[in-house]
């Protein structure tokens, strides 16, 4: 685990316990882990430098041949 992960992890905890949501956060945990277990390539995807927040397009690479492929499409992520 990063420092920052430790961090986030630490301080998601301590807000579900303070607004007693530990069960709630839980699950919602769970199937975020369930979900980038089942989809690998997930992960990825939202750290891909093509993908902007907010659905934004990337700035042009130059790179004329990723022209109509998935990842020159403009995406928006539900839950980042």
């Amino acid at each position: 685990m990063t420092a920052t992960g430790k961090t986030y992890g630490d301080a998601l905890y301590d807000l579900a316990a303070e607004e007693a949501l530990c069960d709630e956060v839980l699950e919602q945990v769970k199937l975020l882990a369930r979900l980038f277990r089942e989809n690998p390539q997930y992960p990825a995807l939202l750290t891909s430098p093509d993908i902007h927040p907010g659905g934004a397009p990337a700035p042009d690479r130059g790179s004329a041949d990723r022209a109509g492929t998935p990842l020159s499409c403009q995406f928006s992520v539900p839950f980042v």
